[in-house]
């Protein structure tokens, strides 16, 4: 049963969360930047403890005071870490150990500008509207019943995946738009109406995202600091993006795939049959004839796809594609040198994410890793235990300490180097504990309606309650825990990594 069809379109955002956001007085945000310029001199007066050298001390509560700075935004999180980093380099000046230059190395890092072409990978979807194409012709193909529907915005999400390192723009911006649009053509706004099937194609959407996240290390920026932190833990090698992407793909692909039925027998929709045809010819004809543009941008990034894919094979460097695709893109007029300065997020991105690359590498330069690695292991020794069972305990950590951080940056600056220690000291396979701690830092990130960027824009729509929101997902993230068990592991195992 469907009622008359409006044309949708994919133009029209999210409501944003109820409420928005309250802009802190200038004294508030006075008095917290001081709170974590207090808590650095604090920690350096104080003194490092036994085993770590003053330069390594000196680092360390420089990062402190800046994850303090990440949590309570007294400043945008770029000038946090340029704060950071100038004042570690004049703390540093006469140190012998660690100085500027190894504090500014993460902004010359591949993966910061691997990062950072990607967000203007994103954009070119977005101006060109390929993304919303995309979209709807797996509509039309698919489209004709929930289940069919919830499967195409995965499909979406994972084709746009790779080329956007921000599941807020990806899905926020590209995917849930058009979901929102056909949920009100078929009389499913928030409210009562909702059950019909607006409520369902705003929880696949929204684990879908997720899902995908946990696939590339280009499909959002978070995850490959998180990878960065883990193997700096471990003392392992850099990992490719086709690295990545090998040991990601069994348990990220039947995750995403159980996305669509989850949620139906969670959150089952009272609208069976879909006209998708009409919805689709709506949203193509307001497109019209596929543009220049588009075109140039799909053959160059079918042909990025197949470099990141085999380039370990050819032996080239996946984040020169990157910087060279965003190069292409601007020579064939995909985007313009405006579209580029225009794209925030991805400046914003690429200053706090180099100075995190940077603070971290000085951290292991200096030895607090090995320091932090040696003390766990005197005090929280689990080496007498399976390693499986060290992993599930973790990870299960990790779901929990994801409703204490709306950040995953700061979580990631906090806690997982402790839980990375705390698997190295008990003998974990590197490989699988990077794996299983990289994914739940992506997953277990859904478990609220306030965690990360995308997750507030969602909720704010209205479709769902808080309490259905967090149960939902809660249930989600331990399924997808378990896949990551039953379905990764032995898929490690397959390729050789334990």
């Amino acid at each position: 049963m469907t009622t008359d069809t409006v044309a949708p379109t994919a133009s029209t955002p999210p409501a944003s969360p109820a409420g928005g956001n309250k802009v802190k007085s200038a004294r508030r945000r006075l008095i917290e930047l001081v709170g974590c310029i207090a808590l650095v001199g604090i920690l350096v007066l104080l003194g490092p403890p036994a085993g770590l050298s003053s330069a390594a001390w000196t680092v360390f509560a420089l990062y402190l005071g800046a994850m303090a700075g990440l949590m309570l935004r007294p400043v945008p999180e770029p000038v946090v870490f340029l704060l950071a980093i100038g004042g570690a380099g004049v703390a540093l000046s006469g140190s012998k150990e660690v100085g500027l230059g190894d504090l500014l190395a993460g902004y010359a890092d591949p993966t910061a500008w691997l990062v950072f072409s990607a967000f203007f990978i994103g954009t070119a979807f977005a101006v060109t509207g390929l993304g919303k194409r995309i979209a709807y012709l797996l509509i039309k193909a698919l489209g004709n019943t929930p289940l069919k529907l919830g499967g195409v915005a995965c499909l979406t999400d994972l084709i746009l995946a790779p080329a956007t390192p921000s599941n807020a723009a990806r899905t926020g911006g590209i995917t849930y738009p058009i979901m929102r649009n056909i949920a009100a053509a078929l009389d499913s706004d928030p409210g009562p109406q909702g059950k019909r099937i607006g409520r369902y194609l705003t929880m696949v959407t929204y684990y879908a995202s997720f899902a995908t996240s946990t696939l590339f290390l280009t499909a959002i920026a978070f995850l490959p600091l998180t990878v960065r932190v883990i193997r700096e833990g471990f003392g392992l090698p850099a990992v490719t993006w086709m690295d990545y992407a090998t040991w990601a793909f069994a348990p990220g692909i039947v995750m995403l795939a159980i996305v669509p039925l989850a949620v139906y027998l969670m959150e089952r929709p009272t609208l069976t049959h879909i006209d998708n045809k009409s919805i689709a010819r709506s949203g193509l004809d307001e497109l019209g004839p596929m543009s220049r543009r588009e075109k140039w941008l799909l053959v160059l990034f079918i042909a990025a796809i197949l470099g990141w894919a085999l380039g370990s094979f050819a032996g080239i460097n996946a984040n020169a594609i990157a910087i060279l695709f965003v190069a292409l893109l601007l020579v064939t007029g995909v985007i313009d040198w405006s579209d580029m300065l225009n794209t925030t997020s991805a400046w914003t991105t690429f200053i706090w994410y180099g100075g995190v690359i940077g603070v971290i590498g000085a951290l292991s330069k200096t030895g607090f890793f090995t320091w932090l690695g040696e003390f766990i292991h005197t005090y929280i020794n689990l080496s007498g235990w399976p390693w499986l069972s060290v992993m599930i305990v973790l990870v299960l950590v990790v779901i929990a300490c994801r409703y204490l951080f709306a950040s995953g940056v700061v979580y990631a600056g906090t806690v997982l180097p402790i839980l990375v220690a705390i698997a190295a000291a008990a003998g974990v396979p590197p490989y699988p504990a990077l794996m299983l701690l990289a994914m739940v830092s992506i997953y277990g990130g859904q478990v609220t309606h306030y965690s990360g960027t995308l997750s507030p824009v969602l909720f704010g729509v209205g479709y769902v309650s808080q309490n259905k929101w967090w149960a939902m997902s809660l249930a989600m993230a331990l399924i997808w825990a378990v896949i990551s068990f039953v379905v990764g592991v032995p898929w490690w195992g397959l390729l050789g990594l334990f």
